[in-house]
């Protein structure tokens, strides 16, 4: 085991981003499962029950819950376009002596974190309505 403080950084950087990039792609399958699966499941209930009440609920939780499938999908885009800018800025740091470079902000990337909480916060504040409807129908 090495005892140099670059060597040990470098390592538990790499270790934190790996954990990092697990995260996001379990939320992402979750967001994608969950959101997916809840509207599914609506639908399905929606043609068995035949005096449906409340069906405000419904259209709030299948507007929230499609808006964070939309939200999950476009971050995947966006994030491309993140790993893209960032590749551009190490060329340009590390290849053409651009000192600006390592500073330089990857909006793209900031615009990818916004895009997975707000996936995860729509996912959650559908299922709150999905819920509620259900318990007024069953």
């Amino acid at each position: 085991m090495t005892t140099n403080p670059e060597e040990i950084y470098a390592a538990t950087r790499a270790d934190l981003l790996a954990r990092q990039l697990y995260n996001d792609q379990t939320l992402d399958r979750a967001v994608l499962a969950l959101s997916g699966g809840a509207l599914g499941l609506s639908v399905l209930f929606v043609s068995v029950v035949s005096d449906v009440k409340s069906v405000w609920l419904l259209l709030c939780a299948w507007t929230l819950l499609g808006s964070a499938i939309v939200a999950c999908v476009s971050s995947f885009h966006v994030s491309q376009m993140a790993i893209k800018h960032q590749l551009e800025l190490a060329d340009r740091y590390y290849l053409e002596g651009d000192d600006t470079a390592i500073d330089a902000p990857n909006h793209f990337a900031t615009a990818t974190d916004f895009l997975n909480r707000t996936a995860g916060v729509l996912c959650l504040a559908g299922i709150v309505p999905l819920l509620v409807f259900f318990a007024f129908n069953v």
